[in-house]
């Protein structure tokens, strides 16, 4: 077990893996994918990260896992660049924006940040919106899909 990866999912760990990581500071949390219940991931809380959340710290985490598995480029940021950018099979960069819908209570910030993801990345940008509720509002600012729509955006681009 690879202390320095910090996401790990429950159902994979032993016993023993889990005290180990309750014993390092990590999390258990239950996040749902698509449909259903969810399930239990343990999460390293990173301090000067949860300024955004632990819900969004884990999809920063997760998507940056899952795309691991097709491309090495991949690049996670918690400043004002966008939350992961990475390169899809063209060698095009392509960024994504992790939103739990908090953004929308500020525009500025919001059209701010969508003028920046249009400029340096053109179309090649996504808005992965957490609370579906919160996605139309969000289209206004370009490509948005809720976590339901995740694989299969992601898929898209390999």
């Amino acid at each position: 077990m690879d202390l320095n990866n910090k996401l790990f999912r429950a159902k994979e760990l032993t016993k023993e893996d889990r005290r180990i990581l309750i014993a390092e500071g990590y999390i258990p949390i239950r996040q749902t994918l698509g449909q259903g219940r969810g399930e239990y991931y343990f999460i390293k809380a990173d301090s000067p990260n949860l300024l955004e959340g632990i819900e969004h710290q884990f999809f920063v985490l997760y998507i940056g896992q899952l795309l691991r598995q097709f491309t090495d480029t991949v690049e996670t940021f918690w400043t004002r660049r966008p939350d992961i950018v990475f390169e899809d099979k063209y060698r095009n960069k392509i960024a994504i924006e992790v939103e739990t819908g908090k953004t929308l209570t500020n525009r500025g910030k919001l059209e701010r940040k969508a003028a920046l993801l249009k400029k340096e990345y053109g179309s090649n940008y996504f808005f992965l919106v957490l609370d579906r509720l919160k996605r139309k509002q969000y289209a206004h600012y370009g490509d948005a899909i809720t976590r339901m729509g995740l694989m299969d955006k992601i898929l898209g681009y390999f």
